[in-house]
């Protein structure tokens, strides 16, 4: 049961690993520096036995997991395994069922001992294709906060310790006590990145031009067509119109009258002498 829960990255997987490109989610602006350490009795033969892990986050948004391993005095070796599950996001529910909703698995491999790689937890499984290596640090990693879609709060970790060779034997830290396995949490407080404001179609104002004030212009004598231009260019609006009840002969303005910028205008026959 303890081995199903397990998950490993073959030795060909690991290779396609070293290829791919870290995709960060810029939120670390600074970080709480915090320490924390979880003591542990191995359970299992064979596999690297693990006495503690240490958790540090400095200041500059960098996370870093470290075991304490007390028999592999020159490192891994093949069929050897060491993962770290996260919960980043404090979510349960968008992780991994079986390793305490963990977001991203961390794996160190015996075959590939200065590689450890982060791999994300995505449609119901962590998905190995799109894993990024990260730094090593002793029998452990060093990770950029940004790199783990976190949000600010505590992180939740299971560890496991594993040798595959005929069998495989799984140490869990800490212990499993019952189909999921349990975990340990540490503090990870950090400031987010003020966020920009979204961009606009026209992120510069335009200025305010005031309309020109109205000033209405002589229009005894015009045509209709010609008032209208005529009001226009003044910077006024036509008002009401009057019109003769007689339309015989050139309609011309007669009389006109404003208020504010509206110049109304009475319409009437053109006399000729």
């Amino acid at each position: 049961m303890k081995a199903r829960l397990f998950v490993t990255a073959t030795a060909a997987a690991a290779a396609t690993l070293l290829l791919a490109a870290p995709a960060m989610a810029e939120t670390c602006a600074s970080s709480t520096p915090s320490q924390a350490a979880f003591p542990h009795t191995p359970q299992e033969q064979l596999v690297p036995k693990v006495v503690a892990i240490q958790v540090t986050v400095d200041g500059a948004c960098q996370l870093t997991v470290q075991d304490t391993v007390t028999d592999r005095p020159s490192g891994l070796i093949d069929g050897d395994s060491l993962a770290w599950y996260l919960n980043t996001d404090g979510n349960p529910s968008t992780g991994s069922p079986l390793f305490a909703g963990a977001d991203f698995v961390v794996m160190l491999l015996g075959s590939y001992p200065d590689r450890p790689m982060l791999i994300p937890y995505a449609s119901g499984e962590f998905d190995v294709e799109a894993g990024t290596p990260v730094a090593r640090t002793g029998f452990g990693f060093t990770v950029n906060i940004n790199q783990l879609n976190a949000t600010p709060g505590a992180f939740t970790m299971v560890g496991v310790s594993q040798w595959r060779g005929i069998r495989s034997y799984t140490d869990f830290i800490p212990p499993v006590t019952s189909v999921q396995a349990s975990s340990v949490s540490f503090p990870v407080a950090f400031t987010p990145t003020a966020t920009p404001a979204p961009a606009t179609d026209n992120p510069t104002a335009a200025p305010n031009v005031e309309k020109p004030a109205c000033r209405p212009p002589r229009l005894i004598g015009k045509s209709l067509r010609a008032a209208r231009r005529a009001i226009t260019r003044a910077g006024c609006q036509l008002g009401t119109i009057t019109r003769p009840s007689s339309r015989r002969g050139r309609l011309v303005v007669v009389k006109q009258r404003s208020s504010g910028d509206r110049v109304s205008i009475t319409l009437g026959v053109k006399r000729h002498r």
